[in-house]
This record gives structure tokens, C-alpha cells and sequence, in this order.
């Protein structure tokens, strides 16, 4: 299917070049995915009226009797054990993007839930209640928390495994988190289907017995800005972008950012497409925010030296031998040694190996390549380039400006 660059993809769903699920399109940096445009089942809708608002059909946005079932219950334990808003307030919140405890915040939310009651029908109110509600690691709307659980759209989910949602709602991340906690209250839930005879008996004793097999699946907010640079085909029906995001590659770049302890930020191209990326700062940040590339440009003069007669394992001089005036390069750490090999230099982001390297092949030639390569404008002799700080003090990188990482191994060549 050809794509529509006009059509607004936010809350598309993002998929690898292997089918695989790996983000959510979005402009802010949230997880909102959007619902294919089929009801959800009585039965399941049900199941969570049950649990989260018994009188939703027969309230004005507010349930009185819960409020003061919920005060006598949080007196008795003197701790707020039960909360009585209900699913209009729980919208209302979301609407007023508050979260405090306090007076004010809650008048407010009452206000707004009557006046949402007044505008709009109750099955308008489900869904979007549905579409929106928090679940939890930036996740907005059942839709999203069944792609990052279950790899499932919504309306593929099972009975039990659309159970499971609902007991995240009480509090997303701490479920999550505690496996004991997510039981004690899945379990609880069951009892209370049971009782409402929303479930049988034998139901809840096979749900019992097998407890919902749940993934952790990593969903990353796609930037909407990007999409015409990795969509292969949209499928506006489904909701669906099918990219150029190589799902292992996205994977191993999503642990790398994880794992560190460094405000890190990768993107990654293959064979000239989008292939992987992520941000610490959120992945808005890497295509909006702008600055010199630095030591990111070594691999690729790493490449260019090797293939011009620069060996691997060649020692070179760690004390300045290039010239460009009064100019010298610092370095990060201090190394005791008189020499050391490329390959090293490149390990650690040795700076004056690199400048001597490509004293010695000619930084003009070294400008030359890389103004080639990134199809930008000949910086003529200037050593700096070599760590990646042009004479502009502009990013070197394709039209979007962007870092990039590439494998060696595409020019075969061994580190």
C-alpha cells in the first residue's frame, strides 16, 4: 500500500522489517496507540465496569455511594486503601493532566467529570476512557498495554488476558514490578467476576490454575517527523507502518542505551536507511537537537586510513607530530604511552593518534573524503574535522543532521 505523507500517523503502530512490533508513532513522548475501529465485546467491557465503576450506567459522573463506602473503608484502616472515582473521573483527570493530591485538583475533577457526563454519551466516555487511560512505562490506553504485554492488538486479547490490564489500573508500575502484588489483586479480581457471575467457577479455577504469560516488550515512541524516511508501506486500515527498522539491530540499541549510565543517543544506518535508534533525552531528542558529531566520526577515518595504507596495528606517535599552527588537540584521559596502535586510538578516542594518522595520508584528502561521503561542503586543510568539528560548527551529517553508527564490517574490515 503506497504511502499518504499527508495523513496524520500518530498512534500508527510502528513495525520492523521482520513483521515484529518495535514503537508507536507519537509527537510527544508518550505511547498512545490507536484503536482499530471495532467495539470492544460486552463481556469484556463488563468485566471492567465491575471492577472499576459497578454504577457507571446510573451516575451523573459521580458516584456518591462509592465515595462514602471509600471514606468508611480508608477510616476504618486509617489509610487510604479503596479511592471512589469513577471512570468519568478517572477520564477527567487524564483531560486536566493533573495528578496532585489536593482539594482543588479533586473539585476539579469533579466539575469536569459532570460536564463530560452532560456532552457526551456513556459509550463515548468508555472509549475513550479505554483509549487513554494510563497503563503504566509511558503507556497510554489499553491498546498500547496490550502491544507491550501481549503483542496483540485489543480486540485479539483473551478474556484472561484483557483480566490482566484491568488489575494494572490500581497502579501500572507497581504491578508490573511485584509479581506477588500483581496476584494477590489478579486473584482478588477473579473472586469479584465470580461473584457478579461474569465468570464461572470453573473459569476462575482455570484462570487460577494458569495465570496470563505476559512479555516485556520494549515499545519506542517513533517520531511522527521521521516516518517518511522509514516507511516502506502504511496500512490506513490497521493503522500499521511498516519501516525499514532492523528489528535486532533495534533491539541490541536499545539495551546499549538501557545499560548505560551515560546520556547516550544512537541512530543507526544500514545500507543507507534508518535501521535502529534511541535517546536517554527521549527519542525526540536526537532529531531535534543539534551540535558537533565529535568523536563519532572516527570509525568512518578509521575506515579512510585503513584503506590508504594506514594498518590496524601500526604504532603511532601519541605526541603531537601534524602541524596546523599554534593548534593541539586534548584528550579525555592521559595515556603513559609513547605509542599506540590505530586500532586502539579507536577504542579508547585517542585524538592526536587520529590527527597524526591523518597528517600523514593528508588532511586535505581526509576533507575531501569525508565532504564525499556526507555529500557536504570541502572544509579544505582543517585538522579539527578529523574529531569531527567543521569550521561552520555544524553537524557533517545527511540533510536531517543526524549521528550515525555504521558496521565495520561493510567495508570489511576488522577491528
Amino acid at each position: 500500500m503506497k504511502t499518504n505523507l499527508n495523513i496524520d500517523t500518530n498512534g500508527y503502530i510502528v513495525k520492523a522489517n521482520n513483521g515484529k512490533t518495535i514503537g508507536v508513532c507519537s509527537n510527544e513522548n508518550k505511547i498512545y496507540a490507536k484503536r482499530l475501529n471495532k467495539d470492544i465485546s460486552e463481556i469484556l467491557i463488563n468485566f471492567l465496569l465491575s471492577i472499576e465503576d459497578k454504577r457507571f450506567y446510573n451516575h451523573i459522573g459521580i458516584d456518591f455511594i462509592a465515595i462514602i463506602r471509600a471514606f468508611y473503608r480508608n477510616l476504618q484502616a486509617g489509610k487510604i486503601v479503596e479511592g471512589g472515582s469513577t471512570i468519568t473521573q478517572q477520564l477527567s483527570r487524564a483531560y486536566l493532566n493533573d495528578n496532585s493530591k489536593t482539594i482543588k485538583r479533586k473539585v476539579k475533577e469533579i466539575f469536569k467529570a459532570l460536564k463530560i457526563e452532560t456532552i457526551f454519551s456513556k459509550k463515548y466516555i468508555i472509549d475513550k476512557y479505554i483509549e487513554s487511560v494510563y497503563m503504566g512505562s509511558n503507556l497510554y490506553g489499553f491498546e498500547s498495554a496490550s502491544i507491550k504485554y501481549f503483542s496483540k492488538r485489543l480486540n485479539e486479547l483473551t478474556k484472561k488476558e484483557f483480566i490482566y490490564l484491568i488489575v494494572l489500573l490500581r497502579g501500572p508500575n507497581l504491578y508490573v514490578d511485584n509479581k506477588q502484588l500483581f496476584l494477590n489483586r489478579y486473584r482478588s479480581i477473579l473472586f469479584r467476576l465470580n461473584k457478579s457471575n461474569l465468570i464461572s467457577r470453573n473459569q476462575t479455577n482455570k484462570y487460577l490454575r494458569h495465570s496470563p504469560k505476559i512479555q516485556q516488550n520494549q515499545i519506542n515512541v517513533v517520531p511522527s517527523t521521521i516516518i517518511p524516511d522509514i516507511a516502506k508501506t502504511i496500512d490506513y486500515n490497521k493503522f500499521i507502518i511498516n519501516s525499514t527498522i532492523d528489528y535486532k539491530i533495534q533491539n541490541k540499541i536499545n539495551w546499549f542505551v538501557n545499560s548505560t549510565n551515560d546520556l547516550d543517543s544512537v541512530i543507526c544506518i544500514n545500507k543507507g536507511k534508518i535501521a535502529g535508534f534511541a535517546s536517554k533525552h527521549g527519542n525526540h531528542y536526537i532529531f531535534n537537537n543539534f551540535g558537533n558529531v565529535g568523536s563519532t566520526l572516527k570509525p568512518f577515518i578509521y575506515l579512510y586510513l585503513r584503506s590508504n595504507g594506514i594498518d590496524q596495528n601500526e604504532q603511532i606517535s601519541t605526541i603531537p607530530i601534524y602541524k596546523y599552527g599554534d593548534w593541539t588537540a586534548k584528550e579525555a584521559f592521559e595515556y603513559r604511552c609513547n605509542t599506540m596502535s590505530l586500532a586502539r586510538a579507536l577504542e579508547v578516542s585517542n585524538n592526536t593518534v587520529f590527527l597524526n594518522a591523518s597528517y600523514k595520508v593528508g588532511f586535505n584528502n581526509v576533507s575531501k573524503y569525508i565532504s564525499t561521503l556526507f555529500n557536504k561542503e570541502y572544509c579544505g586543510d582543517f585538522p579539527s574535522l578529523v574529531l569531527g568539528s567543521t569550521p561552520y560548527g555544524v553537524f557533517l551529517y545527511m540533510n536531517y543532521q543526524w549521528l550515525i553508527i555504521t558496521y565495520f564490517q561493510a567495508a570489511n574490515f576488522s577491528i
